[in-house]
């Protein structure tokens, strides 16, 4: 099974812990490929120890060259890293990638289900995203279109190489001036309404934790989305656990997380590391001060209109 990372030195830990829950959570051989242009040497001995199976080769690869145009608008300039597959592995023998991004915990071993899953003939699978109806205008795609996110894909590396998608990514780059959700944006625009559609216990995201179904509407107001059953199999049973930021509750290496699977990525963290994590101060950010004090009724309201119409809104109007 191949498993891809691309990160930057601010997710070392994060990387350490989700390899360790690959490696935990099944016994296939496993290649694992990192690309990073500044990892560390601390961590790459900790892999090594964490992989000294026979079974586990993990593989440093060079950063593909990005574009200076690519200026992220949120994270590090490495996510952009895992659009480019066809440069990537263009010396390497490999049929088809699961890709990870490093803030993700493997909680069992229905990951293996992803080496084999048909993906109907395309070239990507992914999770969708619950984005609401205004963003697809200021992201460059057609109404109702489908948005998945990228933190968990299946990539056909074969189908990709064939098909030149590095070129069609480079063209897609060109054409624009400013890029919305980083890498996300360009995938989506690239892979618009083909792509498989994996079941989203294949990357449960935070805000599954963190509210019902129905706050989750509410306030992300989404199209094109997963049915209830679907997104409560995700909170009850998933199969990778996905730390994506949220205004409601802190990611496992910031103080003051409830994220139910916290415990496990700091005890994964600690049993790796030989040593206890110091937590991160947690931030208070706008949305995060609304949340906390305001009545709840009031709070959620207003943090579901900037989230659903005022942000598209001012992503539209910087964007032209």
């Amino acid at each position: 099974m191949d498993i891809l990372y691309s990160l930057d030195k601010g997710f070392c830990k994060q990387l350490i812990v989700s390899v360790y829950s690959v490696i935990k959570n099944t016994k296939k051989s496993l290649r694992i490929f990192i690309v990073s242009d500044s990892l560390p040497m601390k961590y790459k001995k900790v892999l090594k120890k964490i992989s000294s199976d026979k079974r586990i080769n993990i593989i440093y690869l060079d950063a593909p060259i990005v574009p200076a145009k690519l200026i992220p608008d949120r994270g590090g300039i490495s996510q952009y890293y895992r659009m480019f597959i066809g440069e990537i592995f263009n010396d390497i023998n490999i049929k088809r990638v699961i890709y990870l991004d490093a803030d993700t915990l493997i909680v069992n071993d229905k990951i293996e289900l992803l080496e084999d899953i048909d993906l109907k003939g395309k070239i990507l699978g992914g999770c969708l995203d619950p984005w609401g109806r205004l963003y697809r205008k200021p992201l460059g795609l057609r109404k109702g279109a489908k948005i998945f996110n990228s933190g968990v894909l299946v990539i056909d590396v074969l189908k990709w190489k064939l098909n030149h998608i590095d070129c069609y990514i480079s063209q897609d780059i060109d054409k624009h001036k400013k890029f919305r959700q980083g890498d996300q944006g360009i995938l989506n625009r690239v892979f618009e309404n083909n792509f498989f559609v994996l079941q989203p216990n294949f990357n449960s995201i935070d805000i599954y934790f963190s509210m019902s179904y129905e706050e989750l509407l509410l306030y992300r107001k989404p199209i094109s989305f997963y049915k209830e059953k679907e997104v409560e199999k995700a909170r009850r049973n998933p199969v990778i656990v996905h730390f994506t930021s949220s205004y409601i509750q802190n990611r496992p290496w910031v103080k003051g997380s409830k994220n139910p699977f916290s415990k496990q990525w700091i005890s994964c963290y600690d049993s790796v590391m030989g040593e206890k994590i110091v937590l991160s101060p947690p931030k208070k950010v706008f949305l995060t001060m609304i949340n906390d004090f305001l009545p709840p009724k009031i709070s959620r309201k207003i943090l579901s209109f900037l989230q659903s119409v005022v942000r598209p809104i001012i992503w539209r109007h910087n964007t032209k």
